[in-house]
């Protein structure tokens, strides 16, 4: 699976960037696709992004990479919309002082999503898909790392292609 995520991460990082426009449309409706398709892209790298990263830290411990990587997606279904709602009414509020916007959206999965990581956790758990139950304090740093990176990636291309 390390594997995998690796060849994944050297791909998307070292593969020729392309300078298009993602949401050039000839119309309303083909513009609103585009959206749809852009929101479905950058949510499915992001739950690939922190599966590698949970994975990183929970290897050992999986049965079952599958049933896990269902876990992040369940995960990311939730807090992935509420987000990008929140950091779209947040840009009103502080319209003029820069995209901070942006910074207090993010608090949002990072509090959660250690709530609904550390539920979904268990429930492996209980199915013995994981070995070992992760304390509060492994299931925080994985919520950390998994959110500021895939912050950190997200700022870095809409600095690159906006």
């Amino acid at each position: 699976m390390f594997k995998i995520c690796y060849i994944l991460f050297t791909l998307m990082f070292f593969a020729t960037p392309v300078f298009a426009n993602p949401l050039v449309a000839s119309s309303e409706a083909e513009l609103i696709l585009s959206f749809w398709i852009f929101i479905f892209t950058v949510f499915l790298i992001t739950v690939l992004i922190e599966f590698c990263i949970a994975n990183i830290f929970l290897k050992k411990y999986l049965n079952k990479w599958t049933a896990f990587l269902k876990s992040i997606l369940i995960v990311n279904t939730i807090t992935f919309p509420i987000t990008q709602i929140l950091a779209f009414f947040l840009k009103d509020f502080f319209y003029g002082y820069g995209n901070y916007n942006y910074y207090f959206a993010e608090l949002f999965p990072l509090i959660v999503e250690f709530f609904l990581l550390k539920w979904q956790l268990n429930k492996l758990y209980n199915n013995k898909i994981l070995s070992l139950k992760i304390s509060n304090k492994k299931i925080l740093i994985i919520t950390i790392v998994m959110n500021l990176i895939t912050f950190a990636l997200g700022i870095f291309l809409m600095k690159w292609f906006y």
